[in-house]
């Protein structure tokens, strides 16, 4: 869920999100990104960012989505080719352990 508290981000594993607004009467478009035909798998959500796993790529990107119908890369951290993420989640109070 965004910051405005009535719009989701459903993500695709080819960079694309739907976006689905006013949920109460919910109604959804296809919000793709300058990353199209990558893989992609886990995203969180942070007020006006979302980070994304990108596993082909051995990277997390951070989209900025304060206009959701055109979300697009703002930061990126790549790791060495032994690491591929697949999965995050946001958890404030750092209690997850693996």
């Amino acid at each position: 869920m965004l910051a405005d508290g009535r719009t989701v981000l459903l993500g695709t594993f080819t960079c694309g999100f739907y976006r689905v607004s006013d949920i109460d009467a919910p109604s959804a478009r296809w919000s793709s990104c300058a990353r199209s035909g990558r893989e992609l798998r886990g995203a969180g959500a942070v007020g006006h960012l979302v980070v994304q796993t990108v596993p082909d790529e051995h990277a997390l990107v951070t989209l900025d989505v304060s206009d959701p119908s055109l979300p697009r890369e703002v930061s990126r951290a790549t790791f060495d080719s032994t690491f591929r993420p697949h999965w995050l989640a946001l958890d404030e109070g750092g209690s997850r352990s693996s």
